[in-house]
């Protein structure tokens, strides 16, 4: 063999294992892990301490540890994000072949930054994020609001079915929505993700991207129409009809605005604090995970099995329970039910 032809095929072969390196985590953690190194390079320019290469710097416990006040002081970052930015960190020197640098050669974890980061969760444990929940009586609340006219004809239409989608398919913010207004019809929602069945009264949803789904095989889930206020068939329905009417194809987005750009998590999350706020909440307790947290909370009230929750959340364990807010009634009606015992 040649050596242009040998060097076409290393080349070939990095182009197969870059790819590879892109799958073994999914799209939203890669991101993460991407902002993590990008800090740990901010933080290596600010504070320099010698390097290994231009883009990866020397890394020792200390160094570590010096990164993770950094985070804390100057990032103002949460726990979980620092674990994370300190993963991503680790998996950008894995990748190019530097040993772990978030352990000592013989894989012993570094006691002094575990410390660290113990200290950093405690210090934290009382700043909670409070996200409530998207009910099925808000989510009325907020369909009325758009079928009275918001932005636009079409896209009160865009996030009617993006609201009903998120609720009663369970599903998490970035599930449904694009990062950013570049589409990529290999992770993001498609109109050929849809299959609707109107005769039936139903379509189904092909998730391809989840929390869940880590290999993306896929995850369908069916939608049935309802024949109440809110429905997740009529406004998808009326939406698939409008985009193929421009004749949108296959792999070209579901959600658009009006000017053709895929729907965000950023634009989708600042139309739902607008009407939240018109409708009288306080928007600022409320994120996309609330449709989520919202679909169990209504779910577990109107008496559905916990079996059937697990099923239509994708949970794998028990861990949906944290997402159920219990009103003061019901805990009244559970406690007197509790004195029904001594009867």
């Amino acid at each position: 063999m040649s050596m242009s032809n040998t060097r076409s095929s290393h080349v070939v072969l990095d182009d197969v294992i870059d790819k590879l390196w892109d799958i073994s985590i999914n799209r939203s953690t890669r991101a993460v892990y991407e902002a993590g190194f990008r800090a740990f390079h901010r933080f290596s320019n600010l504070y320099p301490s010698g390097y290994l290469s231009h883009t990866h710097p020397i890394i020792s416990e200390d160094i570590l540890i010096y990164f993770v006040a950094f985070c804390v002081s100057s990032l103002r970052l949460k726990y979980s994000t620092i674990k994370t930015y300190l993963a991503g960190t680790r998996f950008a020197y894995i990748k190019v072949g530097f040993p772990d640098p978030c352990c000592f050669p013989n894989g012993q974890p570094f006691l002094r930054l575990r410390t660290i980061l113990k200290a950093v969760k405690k210090s934290q444990q009382n700043v909670v994020k409070p996200r409530l929940p998207i009910t099925a009586f808000i989510l009325n609340q907020l369909c009325q609001q758009l079928r009275s006219g918001f932005l636009g004809a079409y896209e009160d239409l865009v996030l009617e079915s993006a609201f009903c989608l998120a609720f009663f398919g369970f599903l998490r913010c970035g599930e449904f929505t694009s990062k950013s207004t570049t589409f990529d019809p290999m992770s993001d929602l498609c109109i050929q993700d849809i299959q609707l069945h109107s005769y039936d009264h139903y379509f189904t949803l092909n998730l391809k991207v989840s929390k869940t789904d880590p290999f993306r095989r896929g995850i369908s889930l069916t939608y049935f129409a309802t024949d109440q206020h809110i429905c997740p068939l009529t406004p998808m329905l009326a939406l698939m009809q409008t985009r193929l009417a421009v004749s949108a194809q296959p792999q070209d987005p579901m959600f658009t605005t009006l000017a053709g750009t895929p729907l965000t998590r950023a634009f989708l999350i600042d139309k739902l604090k607008i009407l939240l706020s018109r409708l009288g909440y306080d928007s600022a307790l409320y994120s996309g995970h609330s449709f989520r947290i919202g679909a169990a909370t209504t779910a577990a009230a109107a008496n559905i099995p916990d079996h059937m929750i697990r099923t239509l959340g994708r949970w794998t364990s028990d861990c949906y329970c944290r997402y159920i807010k219990t009103s003061h009634a019901s805990l009244q009606q559970a406690q007197q039910a509790m004195c029904g015992l001594l009867e």
